[in-house]
């Protein structure tokens, strides 16, 4: 609601002093993680907010209870009620779309399909001209 524009917002989500341990993975910042993740699901599911975009959280140190997700696409995915979604990586101009998600490297060959494939590109192809005005793809 006091979010300024044009300018980075942030917002402090918890009453409790917290100094972060730089390079270090504590459970302390993973349930912190997760207490901002649900805000801004929060915000997304009323309208505060258009878009959220996301950075890399600790895997391991946000497993909770209440986060039983090997990333937070799959939890975004099921706070959304969605069974087919597709994790952007983004960086510039560049857009990636990934067909397995989080799975182990040698895991990908096998998890691959022409179904899979085909289902992520068309995805991919919505998202790149709704959300980002692409308005003709490169394959």
């Amino acid at each position: 609601d006091e979010a300024k524009p044009r300018k980075v917002n942030c917002l402090n989500l918890w009453e409790e002093g917290f100094e972060p341990e730089f390079g270090q993975a504590t459970k302390k910042s993973g349930e912190l993680a997760l207490k901002s993740l649900q805000a801004a699901v929060s915000d997304l599911a009323s309208n505060k907010i258009d878009v959220l975009v996301t950075s890399p959280i600790n895997k391991d140190t946000i497993q909770s209870d209440e986060f039983d997700f090997p990333g937070h696409t799959e939890y975004l995915a099921s706070m959304s009620n969605v069974e087919d979604y597709l994790m952007f990586l983004v960086a510039d101009e560049l857009r990636v779309g990934v067909v397995t998600g989080h799975i182990a490297l040698k895991d990908v060959a096998s998890n691959l399909t022409s179904d899979k494939i085909v289902s992520k590109l068309k995805l991919m192809t919505d998202s790149l001209s709704k959300d980002f005005g692409v308005s003709i793809p490169k394959r």
